[in-house]
């Protein structure tokens, strides 16, 4: 989801945008005078958009994919991650850091008994 602020709320409010961005995934731009000057987004977006400026063609050439298509790239993983949310009634999958943490601690817990 794209939620658009003005630089001023930004100013007040960083540190609680930050946060939204952080653990929500959500995309941020900034306006000043009602015209959109910035954009603020994840690392994982940054680093997905980082990722898909590279296209890798079936003859194994590279092309550099256009701000319009990685933009295009990153509204439909948009709509998509919307639509499995509204799926879901609004319950977001686990984090699955998370899980795979649990799962390494416990597997420690029963090797550290046996030994």
């Amino acid at each position: 989801m794209t939620t658009r602020i003005k630089a001023a709320e930004l100013h007040q409010r960083v540190g609680d945008i930050l946060a939204q961005i952080r653990y929500t995934g959500e995309q941020v731009i900034i306006e000043r005078r009602g015209k959109p000057v910035a954009a603020i987004i994840s690392i994982a977006d940054l680093e997905r958009l980082q990722a898909s400026s590279l296209e890798v063609r079936p003859n194994g050439i590279y092309r550099k994919r256009t701000l319009e298509e990685v933009t295009a790239s990153l509204d439909r993983a948009a709509a998509l991650q919307r639509l499995m949310l509204a799926r879901r009634k609004g319950k977001r999958l686990p984090n699955s850091a998370n899980a795979i943490r649990q799962m390494r601690e416990e597997r420690a817990r029963r090797v550290a008994g046996r030994g």
